[in-house]
C-alpha cells in the first residue's frame, strides 16, 4: 500500500511467506485513525453498516483509491451498489455518477434523480439476478496509433506505460456469451446477437470528440451541472461517443450521459447534444 512517499507491504506472513533466507520479518505497529474514515452522510444512505466494502488500492503513488459498498433500502428488501474514491484513503469523495435514479426506490428522493454515487440496484438472492459471461480470445493489437489514441482518451494516466514497461494493446474477440437470467434460466448467445457496434468508431468519433473539446467546453460544464457535478476550475473533456451516449472526464472522474433516443448519424448526435445543453441550462435557470 502507499502512504505518503513510502510504500509498505501488508500481509499475513504465516500465509504469504513459505520461507525466509537472509532476511527477517518485523512486526509493525498499527494505529487507529482518530476520525471516522467513512460514514453514511447522504440521504440515500439509510444504513451502510453491512455494506461489504471492497477497496481497490491505487496502481501508483499518484493513483486513486476506489471503494464499492452496499446500501440497504426498504428494510434491505432492495440493495444498492455504490462507489466512492479517494486520493489518500482517508477523505472519500462520493461522485455523482448519473447512472441510477434514486427516485425508483425512494420516492421521497425523486428530486435528486441520478445525482448520486449509486452504480446499480441489486437483488436479494444472487441466484435470482442476471449475470453475463463473455468467452473470447485475447488478440494483440499492434502498431495502431488510432487504438492508442482511443485508449488514452479513457485512461490518460497510462500514456507513459509504453516507455516504462513492455506495454501492448489486446482486444478480446468474443466467441460465445452466456447469460443467466436467474435460477434455471440459462442461455447461450453468439456475439452478433448481443454486441452493438459503435457506428462512429474511427474518424467520425475522433472528429466529434475533438470538436467538443476545442469548441464546447462550456456546454460540457452544463452537462456536468445537470448531473449534480460541479467542475470548479477543471475543464471537462469528452472521451468517447457511441449510439447510446457519451463519456466525459472531469479530472480522473468519468461521467456517462445517455441519449434519450439512440443516434445513428453525427447529425443526430449533434441534435442530442444541443438538446441536452438546453435542458441543462433550463434546469440551472429554474
Amino acid at each position: 500500500m502507499f502512504a505518503g512517499e513510502r510504500i509498505f507491504a501488508s500481509f499475513d506472513t504465516a500465509q504469504a511467506i513459505a520461507s525466509v533466507t537472509n532476511a527477517h520479518t518485523v512486526l509493525g505497529a498499527v494505529h487507529k485513525h482518530p476520525a471516522r474514515l467513512f460514514e453514511a452522510d447522504k440521504p440515500w444512505e439509510p444504513r451502510i453498516d453491512n455494506g461489504y466494502p471492497n477497496v481497490v488500492a491505487p496502481d501508483g503513488p499518484d493513483g486513486a483509491w476506489q471503494l464499492w459498498y452496499g446500501d440497504c433500502v426498504k428494510g434491505c428488501g432492495t440493495q444498492l451498489l455504490l462507489f466512492a474514491n479517494s486520493t489518500d484513503g482517508l477523505k472519500w469523495d462520493k461522485p455523482a455518477l448519473g447512472l441510477f435514479d434514486i427516485g425508483k426506490v425512494r420516492p421521497d428522493l425523486e428530486h435528486i434523480g441520478k445525482a448520486n454515487n449509486i452504480v446499480l440496484e441489486g437483488g436479494g438472492d444472487v441466484q435470482e439476478t442476471g449475470r453475463l459471461t463473455v468467452i473470447g480470445e485475447a488478440q494483440r493489437v499492434g502498431g495502431s496509433e488510432a487504438v492508442a489514441e482511443r485508449y488514452y482518451r479513457r485512461f490518460p494516466h497510462a500514456s507513459g506505460y509504453h516507455q516504462a514497461h513492455d506495454f501492448a494493446f489486446y482486444r478480446i474477440q468474443p466467441v460465445r456469451i452466456r447469460y443467466i437470467g436467474g435460477f434455471g434460466r440459462i442461455h447461450w448467445y453468439s456475439p452478433d446477437q448481443v454486441l452493438l457496434a459503435n457506428p462512429f468508431a474511427g474518424s467520425a468519433e475522433d472528429g466529434m470528440i475533438r470538436h467538443m473539446n476545442e469548441d464546447h467546453v462550456e456546454a460540457m460544464r452544463d452537462y456536468c451541472r445537470l448531473a449534480g457535478v460541479e467542475c470548479a476550475d477543471e475543464a471537462p473533456r469528452m472521451s468517447g461517443v457511441d449510439a447510446n451516449g457519451f463519456e466525459l472526464f472531469l479530472g480522473k472522474r468519468m461521467l456517462r450521459f445517455d441519449f434519450e433516443t439512440p443516434a445513428s448519424t453525427p447529425v443526430e448526435v449533434r441534435q442530442a447534444l444541443v438538446a441536452l445543453a438546453k435542458r441543462a441550462r433550463a434546469a440551472a435557470a429554474a
